[in-house]
């Protein structure tokens, strides 16, 4: 820093302080006398101040061109992709939001290669839903008050009438979960797999004409285009979903970049949106 280095004495005084006929050597530097070495000392740090006022300025004036994400920006970047998000509860909305700001910060980061904060975000807000569509279910089904015989009328005629076009069982989960009203209160004994499980039985049975599936495809109608949504083979996109990034990322998982972009299209072309279309 150009008074740093070996600094030696040549002349008459021993002591440079007060003696002007002393030359004085810094970093090879020759200076005649004390008082140009001091003035020379105070122009670089002058200088060297100028300098560091001019980066600070300059450092704030970028940070000042720099849009700080917020709440807002996250919900632009949805509703770019994902039209009628906002049908979605509240929590669902929440977890878009968050899962997005995840997504950015991981894409950005260096040496980070676990997405799962991401994954987990996006998967909850599928598991969100359903969730609600079995509570509203349940409170559906105990408001119609009816008597324990009608009840059993109608699980014994979906369990004689499924039990061969019932592999999966999902059909007879379903019958359980109305039988026990704290099914989802719980939320213990009907696990999001569980869910699914029995979602695909309505999706091969929702043309039956039993009391019990009548009831349940009128509320379902009531709020979402069942044709979109109860379709075997997107409920096992939902599966997938589940199955292969929403437990990993829930557990001990770890997902690299390669696999949340895998996740990510099949999230935002092939779930989310069918899911948001599907609602009314």
């Amino acid at each position: 820093m150009g008074i740093t280095g070996n600094v030696t004495q040549t002349g008459d005084g021993s002591n440079i302080i007060g003696v002007d006929n002393s030359t004085i050597n810094v970093d090879n530097k020759k200076f005649e006398t004390k008082i140009e070495l001091q003035t020379n000392i105070i122009n670089f740090y002058e200088s060297k101040e100028i300098q560091y006022n001019n980066y600070i300025t300059n450092l704030y004036n970028e940070l000042d061109k720099i849009e700080i994400p917020n709440k807002e920006t996250y919900e632009k970047k949805l509703d770019n992709w994902l039209t009628g998000w906002r049908k979605l509860d509240s929590n669902s909305r929440e977890y878009l939001i968050s899962g997005e700001y995840f997504y950015e910060c991981l894409e950005k980061s260096q040496g980070i290669d676990d997405y799962s904060p991401f994954v987990l975000q996006f998967c909850r807000v599928i598991e969100n839903q359903i969730g609600i569509l079995f509570k509203g279910l349940e409170t559906k089904y105990d408001n119609l008050n009816l008597d324990t015989n009608t009840r059993n009328q109608q699980f014994a005629e979906v369990n004689r009438n499924s039990l061969l076009g019932d592999p999966k069982g999902g059909i007879a989960d379903l019958v359980n979960f109305c039988k026990n009203e704290n099914n989802f209160r719980s939320d213990n004994k009907f696990s999001f797999s569980k869910k699914i499980i029995i979602l695909k039985g309505l999706s091969e049975t929702h043309q039956k004409n039993w009391s019990l599936i009548q009831f349940i495809n009128s509320y379902l109608d009531s709020f979402l285009d069942r044709n979109t949504i109860l379709v075997l083979s997107y409920i096992e996109k939902i599966d997938l979903m589940r199955s292969k990034y929403r437990n990993a990322s829930a557990h001990s998982g770890i997902l690299t970049k390669e696999d949340a972009l895998i996740f990510r299209k099949l999230m935002t072309e092939e779930i989310l949106l069918v899911w948001v279309k599907g609602l009314k």
